[in-house]
């Protein structure tokens, strides 16, 4: 996902995205559990007028997972 996030603040814990692909273009290029993984830390982000956002505290706590692990998912 290289390039599709930029971090809001020093702490990075607001990303903002534009997808280039649609959800089941993106998921479709990953198998099993990381594809799973995906879906929910995009099921946690919400779409205004043209950038989604996503709070990766919440996400993280959420999904049980650590805010880390859904950085480097999307780099």
């Amino acid at each position: 996902m290289d390039g599709w996030l930029k971090e809001l603040t020093p702490v990075y814990a607001n990303y903002q995205f534009i997808p280039h692909l649609s959800s089941a273009e993106i998921l479709a290029q990953f198998d099993g559990e990381r594809r799973d993984f995906l879906k929910s830390v995009l099921a946690q982000s919400k779409k205004a007028r043209k950038w989604f956002s996503i709070d990766l505290d919440e996400t993280a706590r959420r999904i049980g997972s650590d805010w880390t692990r859904i950085v480097v998912s999307a780099s």
